[in-house]
């Protein structure tokens, strides 16, 4: 049996054309688990209507916790020996519609292998300026069964949709989703990968993706905030996967932390680009990552870096509140009793008068 898992967060306008192309699967054993993530539209409504016709239907509604959430409690509950997932904002088949035999072609080729992997299809409803570097992004490398290497496993897209899993290898390392951060797929990807590496990917196209204005890479590219840089905290969390099952390989996960650096970087505007790199270095430092083979990032990690003019101005304010930081800790430790006074008078003055922003963010940390 199959568990197909479909996180569904106000996706009323998809959701019946996302059910339609899992129900007319060819493959017919399978356990269609919708988890509804707090939808505030009809999803839900929708959901129920499709279930009163097919008995294999399973729906989970809880609080809104995000789509890693959503996945993560359909996992704790998927009885199947393979694992898809389909977003409900998405559908199974190429750009025209579902054939049918998308699931059954996953799973002739994840026999004797651990995972199976089709081509993606991109419908774009907003960043169209994306399909050239999607269309390279995308491309699968590779044809057939293939025993990947560490350094070959972010060689194609981490997207947890249009793969079949095995969920024995899931349980064993007891594989989750990290919740509260975006780009789960990347930790997903990575982890899955480097304890079940012989991959079948084949040359059709099984799943169908939306852009649109309400997804979660919508927000990623418009550089607002600071979501680009949970890119870099994934990094943190595979370190102690890695770690915690003793498969942690320097080599691969210090080209990962540049990828991933730089993406954090690159995605977010410049007056933040100080707090992206003090926090680069902070987990560095944290984990205890060997970074002498890499000039960067051993620079990154001791505060002692040079890569332009315009970014070593970052890099510089960035170590000079790592050492105010330091200096405050000291001055505002938590039994101080007035602590949280000296705090709140600081934070409403940097506030008011709209100095040190990146200050008054440090500063807001402690409390």
């Amino acid at each position: 049996m199959i568990s197909v898992i479909v996180p569904v967060y106000n996706c009323e306008k998809y959701i019946n054309t996302c059910a339609d192309s899992i129900l007319k699967q060819d493959f017919k054993d399978l356990e269609i688990i919708f988890v509804n993530d707090g939808s505030t539209d009809n999803s839900l409504e929708e959901i129920l209507k499709i279930q009163k016709n097919d008995k294999r239907i399973k729906i989970i509604n809880k609080k809104n916790g995000g789509l890693s959430s959503a996945r993560n409690a359909g996992l704790d509950i998927a009885k199947g020996e393979f694992i898809l997932f389909v977003d409900g904002d998405d559908r199974l088949g190429n750009k025209n519609e579902a054939h049918g035999f998308e699931i059954s072609k996953l799973y002739s080729a994840i026999q004797n292998c651990d995972m199976s992997v089709g081509t993606v299809n991109i419908i774009y409803e907003s960043n169209k300026d994306m399909q050239l570097s999607d269309s390279i992004y995308y491309k699968i490398p590779w044809k057939g069964v293939k025993i990947l290497k560490n350094n070959e496993i972010l060689e194609f897209h981490v997207s947890a949709w249009g793969k079949l899993y095995r969920k024995s290898i899931i349980d064993k390392y007891n594989i989750r989703f990290p919740e509260g951060l975006r780009y789960e797929d990347a930790y997903w990807h990575v982890c899955y990968l480097f304890v079940a590496n012989k991959v079948n990917f084949i040359d059709t196209c099984v799943y169908t993706y939306y852009r649109h204005p309400s997804g979660i890479m919508f927000d990623t590219f418009n550089k607002k905030g600071l979501n680009a840089l949970d890119h870099t905290y994934i990094c943190e969390n595979l370190y102690y996967f890695l770690s915690k099952n003793n498969i942690f390989d320097l080599y691969f996960y210090i080209d990962m932390f540049k990828k991933y650096f730089n993406f954090s970087l690159n995605n977010t505007q410049n007056i933040y680009h100080p707090y992206v790199i003090y926090k680069a270095g902070e987990i560095l430092r944290k984990c205890n990552i060997d970074t002498t083979s890499d000039t960067t990032l051993e620079n990154i990690k001791n505060g002692n870096i040079s890569i332009g003019n315009e970014i070593q101005s970052y890099i510089d304010d960035a170590y000079k509140w790592r050492k105010l930081k330091k200096i405050s800790y000291k001055f505002l430790r938590k039994d101080n009793p007035i602590r949280k006074f000296i705090i709140y008078v600081f934070s409403k003055l940097i506030k008011k008068y709209n100095i040190f922003t990146k200050l008054h963010n440090i500063i807001a940390n402690f409390t």
